[in-house]
């Protein structure tokens, strides 16, 4: 299963086929939009939720991060700096 883009952004890691969750992080940003989570300083979060709106939002978040944090990563750059290259899949939620 593809996992749904109300967890996607809080995996934390995997064990198996099971992707581990943050709770505590998922109740803190839940529906935040991408410029508030960025200046929180939870850029692979908005990241992640970027995915599911495509590329322009995947570029908005690239941006708003290079004016906020003062650099110059290209989308690509922000794909391997935050480890994040795809929507993930796992059988099972786990949430910690």
């Amino acid at each position: 299963m593809q996992l749904p883009i109300t967890v996607f952004p809080y995996v934390i890691g995997y064990h198996g086929e099971v992707a581990i969750v943050d709770k505590k992080l998922k109740s803190r940003c839940h529906n935040k939009p991408y410029h508030t989570l960025i200046a929180e300083g939870q850029i692979k979060v908005a990241f992640c939720q970027a995915f599911f709106h495509g590329e322009s939002a995947l570029q908005e978040v690239t941006e708003l991060f290079n004016k906020t944090a003062n650099t110059q990563y290209n989308l690509e750059g922000m794909k391997r700096l935050l480890g994040v290259f795809e929507i993930t899949q796992a059988k099972k939620i786990r949430y910690i």
